[in-house]
């Protein structure tokens, strides 16, 4: 499959991408309040017109724009080690479904590990992040190694 069929078959649309990038945002947003409580702090009682507000939201939608495309690129090579694995062609939009609530889960779980052990918020970002690093790399990997043998 080529990767614009394959970002075809995902069925993300405008809706769906803006949509999966808000819903991340509290996590990032949640994380921010736990390990960096100085980007809270300086947050006025009126936070609609404060820029500190306004900066961490971009903050938070910066790091859930990261996270959506790190898990658009896990599907893609989800997709394309279960073509290899299967010699068919696999569901597209089931995969980013499943990469995405796999995704989220590991977030809730590397803030509630971030915080169990009073971590900084740059080690909650390599844990979180190294996840999804992790996984596009075995996978990429054992693509690799049936690209030998098969």
């Amino acid at each position: 499959m080529s990767i614009i069929k394959d970002f075809n078959e995902l069925h993300i649309g405008l809706k769906t991408c803006v949509l999966t990038i808000v819903c991340q945002m509290p996590f990032f947003f949640i994380a921010s309040f736990l390990f960096k409580h100085n980007l809270i702090d300086n947050i006025s009682s009126y936070p609609l017109i404060d820029m500190d507000f306004w900066f961490l939201i971009s903050l938070c939608f910066c790091f859930s724009l990261t996270w959506f495309l790190m898990n658009v690129a896990l599907t893609f090579s989800a997709i394309s080690f279960a073509d290899k694995m299967t010699k068919t062609d696999s569901e597209p939009h089931e995969l980013y479904i499943a990469s995405m609530m796999y995704s989220l889960f590991y977030l809730s779980i590397s803030i509630v590990i971030s915080y169990y052990f009073n971590l900084t918020f740059n080690s909650f970002l390599l844990w979180a992040y190294s996840y999804i690093t992790a996984r596009v790399g075995w996978i990429i990997l054992w693509t690799l190694i049936l690209r030998k043998h098969l």
